[in-house]
């Protein structure tokens, strides 16, 4: 039993369950990633600190324990690095946040007079990373000493607090959050939007009293226009359940092909739109770029003038001029009524014969 032939007419247009299983599964990814870069930026990795150590080159979190500290002697940005005698008596380079310098005024003082006693070592934490040309320049000229100097006095390693050893992996799980976050959102947004619009168009085939017709041509005549697409056409319905659209042909007034651009007017596809008497918007199928080249396009047209002549087909100014003034949207699905048939159509010539199968445009 094929997908058509199961269930109520409700059944046949909802959305398919993967779609919900998707914006699930993408939305608890993107909770599981936000609540990891959540505790990676409150976790204390200060007990798996090794004492700093600027002559070791392994890249590791680590402590020092500052007596003394200088003015800033480089900048990049808004970080300033600074030198720092350590409780053992050795310098070293560091990077440190203004909030962290500014809790050590006594070991400024230690660095700055000479007369002043040792203070207690304040401790500070970081990666130790590799010290940079730039760095070891400025430094150097800050205290007068020539570029041969720098490892002398400060070793080749510095010590960034900035840095942790889940910056990395916390960067990745924020983006991967706001991606999962960002597709799940839209997984759920569009599975309510295509509930909101099969219920449209149920409603209004109830309101025609055609349930019993249009669940008897989808049983007897449900055959996709070919194998690249959904849509499909019968006696008196043109439906898509991927679009969870289903219009009668009596119903329409008018259709035109509305294409999306980018930067630069890029087309980057577009769409079908048809307007019934009762519902405005509903996209019947979708294209790649003008869809010029997508022969599923003007047989669409080509069949529905052919089954419903009065039906306006294509956006011009004489069709948008009479939907201004015939139509008005109802509040709610009414039974035919009050419209008016209105004679206007692009095509002078047309047939229904059906689009190559062997078409190269995929989307539909």
């Amino acid at each position: 039993m094929n997908y058509q032939q199961a269930g109520t007419l409700e059944d046949r247009f909802k959305n398919h369950s993967w779609m919900k299983t998707a914006s699930i599964i993408f939305l608890v990814i993107a909770a599981a990633s936000a609540v990891f870069t959540l505790v990676m930026n409150f976790t204390n990795f200060s007990k798996k600190a090794t004492y700093f150590n600027p002559l070791d080159t392994t890249e590791q979190y680590s402590y020092l324990d500052v007596v003394g500290i200088s003015d800033w002697v480089a900048s990049q940005g808004n970080k300033y690095y600074y030198a720092i005698l350590d409780a053992d008596g050795y310098y070293s380079v560091v990077c440190l946040k203004s909030s962290t310098v500014s809790k050590m005024t006594a070991q400024q003082t230690y660095w700055n007079d000479e007369n002043a006693s040792m203070p207690t070592p304040y401790r500070v934490y970081g990666m130790a990373e590799p010290a940079i040309t730039d760095l070891e320049s400025f430094t150097t000229d800050y205290f007068g000493l020539s570029d041969t100097d720098y490892d002398t006095y400060f070793g080749s390693m510095i010590l960034n607090e900035y840095q942790t050893p889940f910056d990395a992996l916390s960067s990745w799980s924020f983006f991967i959050a706001l991606y999962c976050g960002i597709l799940g959102a839209s997984f759920l947004l569009g599975t309510r939007q295509g509930n909101k619009t099969a219920r449209l168009c149920i409603d209004r085939i109830d309101a025609l009293n055609l349930r019993d017709q249009a669940m008897l041509e989808m049983d007897t005549m449900g055959t996709p226009i070919d194998n690249k697409t959904d849509l499909t056409i019968t006696d008196h319905f043109i439906y898509s359940q991927k679009s969870h659209v289903i219009v009668p042909f009596d119903d329409l007034i008018w259709v035109y092909k509305r294409v999306q651009r980018m930067y630069f007017f890029i087309n980057v596809g577009g769409s079908i739109v048809a307007n019934t008497k009762a519902i405005k918007n509903l996209n019947l199928y979708g294209f790649n770029g003008k869809g010029d080249k997508d022969p599923r396009v003007q047989y669409i047209f080509e069949t529905i003038h052919a089954k419903n002549p009065s039906c306006m087909i294509g956006y011009t100014k004489e069709a948008q001029d009479a939907w201004k003034n015939m139509h008005t949207e109802p509040k709610k699905p009414v039974s035919g009524e009050g419209i008016e048939d209105v004679s206007f159509t692009q095509f002078t010539d047309v047939g229904s014969k059906k689009p190559d199968d062997q078409s190269s445009d995929d989307n539909g």
